[in-house]
């Protein structure tokens, strides 16, 4: 069984032909990691200086990456939500962007 993560733009929500693969993974836990890197990116390259946690919400809803992961057969895994796991990072990604900026470098 393989697994595919296809990524949605959230501003051409549905606009299939803007979307991309990113990747074929032959376990469900490689392609959970690559879209969680997605959305990681996602958030760190819609921050900008100043950001509240609210207005980095904002960006990602109306203009983030939105990565799924579709398998080529029935899978007993659950269902990988961008958005859930978007939720997660919010603060985390202000305040290591945030950091790296006052420091003049890249996130750690």
């Amino acid at each position: 069984m393989s697994y595919r993560v296809r990524v949605w733009d959230n501003y051409e929500y549905m606009d299939e032909s803007a979307a991309y693969d990113e990747g074929t993974y032959a376990s469900y836990a490689e392609a959970l990691e690559a879209a969680k890197k997605v959305v990681r990116k996602s958030l760190e390259w819609q921050w900008q200086p100043g950001f509240t946690v609210d207005q980095l919400v904002t960006q990602y809803v109306m203009y983030g990456e939105d990565p799924g992961i579709i398998c080529d057969g029935p899978s007993p895994e659950p269902r990988f939500s961008a958005r859930d796991y978007a939720n997660e990072l919010y603060e985390e990604v202000c305040r290591s962007m945030a950091l790296a900026h006052e420091r003049g470098g890249p996130p750690k």
